[in-house]
């Protein structure tokens, strides 16, 4: 049954042209199910929410920073760098005294322009604006940020802060569609986040994170600074490409 369950699974996923992989988002119990055993399998998602929750943003750029290969050892790393001034203003390395890891992946996500901060006027002086540059960890994530974070990474760096170019891209290479029931949500769900994830680790490698090795933390090449990279040649999936690191 478990086989039968894994090619169906695997069929619903289709090659259009040019390596572009079609999907069609996953209504039967049984095949959800195991998307979501997918997700935990392969440390993408910590536990498997109810269908209709909300997720905020914190927890929709922890996945996609997953997918691309980040632990929570290389979180951890991002927690202890100093800046001179701070990614976003309201993600601090620390809460309550204690390291926040989960803002790690934040962190890390912002160095590379895979999370953009919202603009927040703090002051007007001689009609000059000043700005905060915010993330909101806390606030619910919109369909949009998922697939704004999701393209960040699988494509080149062009539009990049054009959220609606992003997501007709997104549309025009079959990563979402007018059939998804999310497609015209706002906010997204668990379920169109779970979804999106698993199409994510079906896509071709492109900007990943190298696998950090603390005891060469000092070697040329090594350090946290250099673990952002891509692969040119997209010969392998996400998926295929965490595989790889369990051997």
């Amino acid at each position: 049954m478990k086989f039968i369950k894994v090619i169906v699974l695997t069929l619903s996923l289709f090659i259009a042209s040019n390596s572009t992989v079609c999907y069609g988002a996953i209504y039967d119990k049984d095949e959800y199910n195991e998307i979501c055993k997918v997700l935990q399998e392969n440390n993408i998602v910590d536990e498997i929410k109810p269908r209709n929750t909300y997720i905020n943003r914190k927890e929709c750029i922890k996945g996609v920073m997953r997918v691309i290969g980040t632990t929570d050892e290389v979180a951890n790393e991002w927690c202890n760098v100093l800046f001179y001034e701070p990614i976003f203003s309201d993600i601090q390395r620390y809460v309550d005294g204690k390291l926040d890891l989960g803002n790690g992946y934040i962190i890390f996500a912002g160095v590379h322009r895979i999370a953009l901060g919202i603009p927040e006027v703090i002051a007007i002086v001689s009609n000059e604006k000043y700005y905060d540059i915010n993330f909101k960890p806390d606030n619910t994530a919109k369909v949009k940020d998922c697939v704004a974070f999701i393209m960040r990474c699988i494509k080149e760096r062009e539009n990049i802060e054009n959220c609606d170019k992003l997501f007709s891209d997104a549309e025009e290479m079959g990563l979402i569609s007018k059939n998804d029931s999310f497609y015209n949500d706002k906010y997204l769900y668990a379920y169109a986040y779970y979804n999106m994830l698993y199409r994510m680790l079906n896509e071709q490698r492109y900007y990943y994170v190298k696998e950090y090795v603390k005891e060469k933390d000092m070697d040329v090449g090594y350090t946290i600074f250099d673990l952002f990279t891509k692969d040119e040649e997209r010969k392998i999936t996400y998926l295929e490409f965490l595989k790889q690191r369990e051997k």
